[in-house]
């Protein structure tokens, strides 16, 4: 079952106005979930409105988990920054993949 493979906690991080002058942009934990990483055997390299991409890493989550492009997510002292995520639907609702870019 996929769940069983949800043993590591990530962070969810997304730029947010901050509170006080001058109201910058500031890195903000929007939330957290449990998922997997996969290390990608090479750098996968897809297509995206004629731009090549690329990813270092997958990382699994259940469906629920709401992912931006824009996000960073955090696990432990690694840093990955979000390419693209897909849900799969081998059955409703069954988990999403998240590509991301190792931050080094």
């Amino acid at each position: 079952m996929i769940s069983n493979f949800f043993k590591d906690v990530y962070s969810i991080y997304r730029n947010a106005p901050a509170t006080t002058f001058p109201y910058d942009l500031v890195e903000t934990l929007y939330a957290t979930f449990a998922g997997g990483l996969t290390k990608l055997s090479e750098r996968e390299v897809w297509l995206d409105d004629k731009m090549t991409n690329h990813a270092s890493h997958r990382i699994y989550c259940p469906s629920g988990t709401t992912v931006q492009n824009s996000d960073t997510l955090k696990f432990g002292t690694r840093t990955f920054i979000v390419k693209w995520y897909d849900d799969i639907e081998i059955k409703s609702g069954h988990h999403k993949e998240v590509l991301v870019d190792e931050v080094i």
